[in-house]
């Protein structure tokens, strides 16, 4: 996944959709990082092959005490959603971010709420005791 900023898209956009295509061609998946903090129209939304809208922690973090926040973030996720795309939210640092984000269909969270940045060693040894088996290149004896 390659993430792109909005402000990147204000530059160029028959160049950025020439260069984004062609990622999409490549099976490179597409991500608009910090969506809402940008200076991009909603036009964009429906002309850039993107798959997911990452939406930046500047609404994250005051939901719990800003019902006006939590809107904003159910709001972008139901757009998203609309579209076909998928979402993240960072900032997720609570239980309570948690609860809101399933309740407003979330599909991925990132954040201190998960786990803090880890060097690489102890990111490897994390991933080793807890990614998902996958069941795809697991051989059955049945």
């Amino acid at each position: 996944t390659l993430e792109i900023t909005e402000s990147m898209l204000v530059d160029d956009l028959d160049k950025t959709l020439k260069l984004l295509n062609g990622l999409r061609q490549r099976n490179v998946s597409i991500s608009i990082d910090d969506f809402g903090t940008g200076y991009s129209s909603l036009s964009y939304l429906y002309n850039l092959p993107v798959q997911t809208l990452k939406i930046d922690r500047t609404f994250t973090r005051p939901m719990d005490s800003s019902p006006k926040h939590g809107k904003i973030v159910q709001a972008i996720i139901q757009l998203a959603h609309q579209l076909g795309f998928a979402t993240v939210t960072e900032g997720v640092e609570s239980a309570q971010h948690v609860g809101l984000l399933r309740r407003f269909n979330c599909d991925f969270g990132q954040g201190y709420w998960f786990s803090r940045p880890q060097p690489v060693p102890e990111a490897s040894r994390w991933l080793a005791l807890h990614a998902p088996i996958n069941t795809a290149t697991r051989h059955s004896e049945d």
